[in-house]
């Protein structure tokens, strides 16, 4: 029994050993096979080659050259013409290629050959067709290079019209149309799915108006009014992204496509929440420089409602449009301002937020500078007496510290008329004052202007106030701050 296992191992070994060879064989025998096939599909192309470097109605390169470029086809060759070509160019205009249809397969190259530019390359038309149909010939770029199914039957079509993107913009209309069809193909069963993508789109919006121009705006107009008007309300990302570009898209489409298109998203951004209103706000002045006076009169009716905030907390927003008052300041007449945005400016500088407040003094200080520049002495007088009223005599110390905020406000924007004739005199009683943080900011005023003033009182309350018992009033009172801080 032993004998009989011994001998059967070796036909075991001896069988598997033979699927091996076979396998490789067959490896190799396929390999063959390929390299004949190579070896004739190059024989017919060097033959067709051949036959078209013979034919002179192409004017393509002479067998000399053809071998110079087949050594080395990366190096540009100068290629001349032939006299049958050029005087065929002469009689006939110009043909240009055009990109075949799905039908025609297995074509050739068509174009013309530029002396001055490289050898791109060749095409071999389809195999199974004859010699007599085929032709090769060479281009200057590669998107010239087009396909034609036979040389002498070849149908040119130039007059098919364009997109009404590419006439308008440099930009191609596949392209224009693929970013206006983000906002329209939208999930209905998930619509938060596509937020992202929204998202991006109304951030690329202004940049995208920009690059297409004014002249284009009708191809963008129902991408943007879907983008801020017909979404869901839980999309509040994409308008608030919209809200805090409006005024770049007025700057671009200009006035009138600014009255005609976007008074509607901004008037719906007023009403929006918190997030989408503090957008729009940040440049709401820039926005109103594109619309017409009665849009800006209709927005005053609105102050109030721009005003409100639903979270009381939300400062910033609070903040934000009080640096947004001194700008709209200049938008309007002086009995408009006087009207309607003199009370929340002067409402503003009793908030509880000192960054409010501050904001808040800056508007100020723009507001009595235009009524005294535009001798508005009505406006001018009730707006300073209020401010006395409310502040300088009051008895809440924060107040008595906004009125010396508000000195500094109108010193730092060289407003030294105003302070010296209007409020000065009240602020030089504030001097003796009970809180340190009131005198701190009462020396920081009279420091800076001393130099400003011929009265004589400024310079005495300076040294009262640089040898006061509280070290922060003396350094304050010695070295001009470089901002504000209440």
């Amino acid at each position: 029994e032993e004998e009989e296992e011994e001998e059967e191992e070796p036909m075991q070994i001896d069988a598997t050993g033979q699927q091996l060879r076979n396998y490789f064989q067959s490896l190799l025998d396929k390999g063959k096979e390929n390299k004949e096939n190579n070896r004739e599909e190059e024989e017919v192309f060097d033959s067709n080659l051949s036959s078209v470097n013979k034919s002179p109605e192409w004017g393509l390169a002479t067998p000399d050259q053809m071998s110079e470029f087949q050594k080395d086809p990366l190096t540009p060759k100068i290629i001349k013409l032939s006299d049958s070509l050029a005087e065929q160019d002469k009689d006939s205009d110009k043909v240009e290629s055009t990109k075949p249809s799905e039908e025609e397969e297995g074509g050739v190259l068509v174009g013309t050959i530029d002396i001055t530019k490289p050898v791109f390359g060749v095409s071999r038309g389809n195999e199974n067709e004859g010699d007599n149909d085929m032709a090769y010939s060479f281009s200057q770029k590669d998107e010239d290079l087009e396909l034609a199914s036979d040389s002498s039957d070849m149908d040119i079509d130039s007059t098919a019209a364009p997109s009404v993107a590419s006439v308008s913009s440099p930009v191609p209309g596949a392209l224009i149309d693929c970013y206006t069809n983000m906002a329209s193909n939208l999930d209905e069963d998930n619509p938060r799915a596509d937020d992202d993508i929204l998202t991006h789109c109304a951030y690329a919006f202004p940049g995208v108006v920009l690059t297409l121009g004014r002249d284009s705006w009708s191809l963008l107009r129902s991408t943007y009014l879907t983008l801020a008007e017909n979404l869901p309300h839980s999309m509040s990302n994409v308008r608030q992204t919209l809200a805090c570009s409006l005024h770049e898209i007025a700057h671009v489409i200009g006035p009138e496509l600014t009255q005609q298109d976007l008074i509607h998203p901004f008037n719906s951004f007023i009403y929006d929440i918190d997030s989408v209103k503090i957008g729009l706000l940040k440049n709401l002045s820039k926005f109103l420089k594109h619309v017409s006076d009665q849009h800006r009169q209709e927005l005053l009716l609105q102050m109030k409602e721009i005003q409100k905030c639903e979270d009381r907390k939300n400062w910033r927003y609070r903040q934000t449009f009080a640096q947004q008052l001194p700008h709209l300041c200049m938008l309007y007449t002086t009995r408009e301002v006087f009207d309607h945005i003199q009370p929340i400016i002067i409402n503003l500088t009793m908030d509880q937020v000192a960054q409010v407040r501050q904001a808040s003094f800056c508007a100020l200080s723009k507001l009595l500078h235009r009524f005294k520049s535009e001798r508005e002495v009505e406006f001018y007088n009730l707006t300073c007496c209020s401010i006395k009223n409310k502040f300088a005599s009051s008895n809440k110390c924060s107040y008595r510290q906004s009125y010396a905020l508000i000195c500094l406000a109108l010193i730092r924007d060289e407003q030294f008329d105003i302070v010296e004739n209007t409020f000065l005199e009240s602020l030089l009683e504030l001097v003796t004052d009970r809180t340190p943080n009131v005198r701190l900011w009462v020396g920081q005023c009279l420091l800076l202007l001393q130099n400003n003033t011929k009265n004589d009182a400024v310079s005495k309350c300076v040294a009262t106030l640089q040898s006061d018992s509280d070290l922060d009033v003396r350094h304050f009172s010695t070295h001009a701050a470089t901002s504000i801080s209440s």
